[in-house]
């Protein structure tokens, strides 16, 4: 007992009593420190290691930083490159002064030096710790074992003297084993881990290994401690957030040094998103550049983005161009699909605002956008709140703005009040809740097409042909209410994305088609890929169709489409062409209308006029004199002088495109004087805008689709020239489809004014 007090004593007197001491120490009796500190208490203990631990960090420290100093002084990265990375030369020339290389080879290697240094702090922090609580859980699982054990034989056989031999026997033994077991088995378990416990406090405070169960305990959580600083690199957090407080902006951010920042910097977002929607445009490069060098900022970048298309929006009001939505990377970020909706609505309802000219109209169209703007907000203030607040802001500002627009629509109204609402389209198709008011004529086409279908027993296939720009379209959508209630008219149009290249393409649509019109279910239809198994397929979906109170029309518009797409294999498309011909003759419930400009006898590979044969043919021609006066005079409230309408009718000969683009530019320029006497000159005026176009289309197609070949061109020219054409095919073709007529001596010539006065101003006579 006196050598062990005498051991303590001279251990407690050899306790370092300073700074120096601890170093001496650690650096030159390292054994001596471990054998005295297995005799020392934990405290002392602790205190020997912190303080070694503290000196060593410090002195690795300044000695790194003498190396980086010793580096940046003698420039080694230029002096031997090859020793270094490519990259960390690279970017080390790119610093100028001795300070940004001293920050910057730092910086380069402080993460490694940290990293180091925790690890190396955490490598052994985990043994006592393992040692302590293994040797404790050990001793403590035995013991509580055999006390549980015991325990319930003890009490076994107090039961049994009690209740008497024979019956406490059987009774002392089964509850010896109950109560054996089940206490056993409990202290084993609960007793065992708190004797564990115990035993590992206090091998660890007294007899653990160096350091002891303390500096286990400490050196277990801090090794996973240790693991993340390393690896997340937290110790730069407080730094990157004390920058963030001040100069702030998409070029001096945090994330530029560093690209491994992996949790969120506190109030960066915000900052960000406010910047970007004060300055988008650098907005969206800082975005470019995380989305390139900065993968783990992603969701950072989808946000900036988000504000960056905000802060357009405020900078633009009421601009459609600008209305077009980030790309969003995170899928929890996106916009819904309703917004995405809106917002298309919102821009093609800006962009038909901004394309009207005449005050009423645009007023009316302003109306529109600030109905959508409404939904438009109303719908954002329900997304997500990561990034709504920015398009709140623009779209608050949307509305002030368009307020203030409205305004100043009311007040132009009210100064200039048009002389009459422009209703002339060019172009484009006519529709009959629209504008029936500049649909005349064609009641001679739909009355002999009404008699033909009404009495025929086998219903033959029809064929409406004209020149394109003549209004077959706009017949397609009166003939319904033309033909009355007798008739269904299902429109397709062959040009149409959904048809693709296929029959079975084309058949699945017009499926489609006819049960939307009909009001059937709708099914997604299985077509096979055959052409006539196809048609097989489409003929038994026609006779299963219930048509007993009605006839249906099935009007295939630009047949052509189809016909380009029967030529890749004229057999079958032969073979296709008879079946739709025998499906025709052997009922007369449904019709086939085909619209396009080409006749059948034009079209080979496979010959449309030997299959079907029996079609009829219905020509859709310009507008008679009576018509065409009445579009000119009836729509609108304009006073024409007799000799006006005579001229506008002459120089169109009725031609529907021509004509209507002829009284809406009259109309325009009654509004704009404003009056409604018009005039020879403005008549003119109107004329030479026409003439001047070079993108009229009724010409422009004339010149490029019906005359692509030079040959037609060639017969062209000779007509312009006052010539006999050279090329018969190409005038009789010509005058098939109705673009020449002979004059009173006889001589062929181009039958509207306006195409020759187009040619001629466009130098097509002399050279395409």
């Amino acid at each position: 007992m006196n050598t062990r007090r005498d051991e303590a004593t001279h251990c407690k007197s050899c306790i370092p009593k300073n700074t120096r001491q601890v170093l001496q120490w650690v650096i030159f009796e390292p054994t001596l420190l471990l054998r005295y500190s297995k005799k020392l208490n934990h405290k002392q203990t602790a205190l020997i290691y912190l303080r070694a631990s503290l000196w060593i960090s410090l002195v690795s420290m300044l000695l790194f930083l003498l190396s980086r100093l010793l580096m940046v002084t003698f420039d080694t990265p230029r002096l031997f490159p090859s020793e270094y990375l490519a990259k960390f030369v690279g970017n080390y020339h790119l610093q100028a002064t001795l300070e940004q290389k001293m920050f910057f080879v730092v910086q380069q290697h402080i993460t490694g030096f940290i990293n180091g240094l925790i690890l190396g702090l955490a490598g052994g922090m985990m043994v006592g710790l393992v040692a302590g609580l293994a040797a404790g859980l050990a001793a403590g699982l035995a013991a509580g074992l055999v006390a549980g054990l015991t325990t319930g034989l003890a009490a076994g056989v107090v039961t049994g003297l009690t209740a008497g031999l024979a019956t406490g026997l059987a009774a002392g033994l089964a509850t010896s084993l109950a109560f054996g077991v089940t206490v056993g088995m409990f202290l084993s378990v609960v007793g065992g881990v708190a004797f564990g416990v115990a035993f590992a406090l206090t091998v660890g405070l007294s007899l653990g290994l160096p350091p002891g169960l303390t500096f286990g305990l400490a050196f277990g959580f801090s090794f996973g401690l240790g693991w993340h600083l390393s690896y997340f690199r937290y110790y730069f957090y407080p730094f990157h957030l004390l920058r963030s407080l001040w100069r702030m902006n998409f070029y001096n951010a945090p994330y530029h040094q560093d690209e491994r920042i992996w949790l969120p910097l506190w109030g960066v977002s915000s900052k960000l998103r406010r910047l970007a929607l004060v300055t988008p445009h650098d907005a969206q490069k800082f975005v470019a550049f995380l989305r390139e060098f900065r993968p783990l900022q992603s969701k950072l970048a989808d946000e900036i983005a988000y504000a960056a298309c905000a802060g357009i929006w405020l900078s633009q009001p009421l601009t459609f161009e600008c209305l077009t939505p980030p790309n969003i990377e995170n899928k929890s970020l996106q916009p819904s699909d309703d917004w995405l909706n809106q917002l298309h609505t919102l821009k093609a309802q800006l962009i038909a605002y901004r394309h009207q000219i005449q005050p009423s109209l645009k007023q009316q169209q302003f109306q529109l956008v600030r109905t959508q703007l409404t939904h438009f907000y109303n719908q954002t203030l329900v997304e997500d709140r990561c990034w709504r607040e920015e398009y709140l802001q623009a779209l608050s500002l949307w509305q002030k703005v368009a307020q203030e627009e409205a305004r100043k629509l009311d007040a132009e109204v009210q100064q200039q009040e048009p002389i009459t609402r422009n209703v002339y389209l060019s172009g484009e198709a006519l529709r009959p809740n629209s504008n029936a008011q500049v649909f005349l004529g064609r009641d001679d086409i739909k009355d002999e097409l009404t008699r033909r279908i009404c009495s025929a027993e086998q219903m033959p296939l029809f064929l409406i042909q004209g020149q394109r720009r003549v209004g077959k379209t706009s017949l397609l959508n009166f003939l319904e209410p033309l033909l009355g209630s007798g008739f269904r008219v299902v429109y397709q149009d062959l040009q149409s994305a959904r048809i693709g290249n296929t029959v079975s393409g084309w058949l699945a649509d017009l499926q489609t088609q006819i049960h939307r019109k009909l009001d059937l279910p709708e099914v997604k239809p299985s077509v096979p890929a055959t052409w006539l198994t196809a048609w097989q397929w489409f003929e038994a979906n026609l006779e299963q169709l219930q048509l007993d109170d009605y006839k249906l029309i099935l009007a295939l518009d630009e047949y052509e489409a189809l016909h380009r797409l029967l030529q890749t294999d004229p057999d079958q498309g032969g073979l296709l062409l008879a079946a739709m011909r025998s499906f025709s003759q052997r009922q007369n419930q449904i019709v086939f209308l085909f619209v396009g400009a080409a006749l059948f006898v034009e079209l080979e590979n496979p010959h449309w006029a030997h299959y079907l044969v029996h079609a009829q043919t219905f020509r859709v021609d310009y507008l008679p004199y009576a018509d065409a006066y009445r579009l000119i005079t009836e729509p609108v409230s304009l006073i024409y002088p007799p000799e006006l309408p005579d001229q506008m009718v002459n120089l169109t000969q009725g031609h529907p495109a021509l004509l209507q683009l002829l009284c809406s530019e009259m109309v325009n320029i009654a509004n704009r004087t404003p009056r409604k006497n018009m005039t020879q000159a403005d008549l003119d005026i109107a004329v030479q805008k026409v003439i001047d176009d070079s993108s009229t289309a009724p010409m422009v197609v004339f010149w490029q689709q019906f005359c692509a070949d030079n040959a037609c061109k060639a017969t062209v020219r000779d007509l312009l020239h006052d010539q006999n054409p050279r090329d018969r095919n190409q005038l009789n073709r010509l005058r098939e489809h109705g673009f020449i007529v002979q004059n009173a001596e006889g001589k062929w010539q181009l039958r509207v004014p306006f195409f020759e006065k187009w040619l001629r101003r466009f130098d097509r006579v002399e050279l395409d």
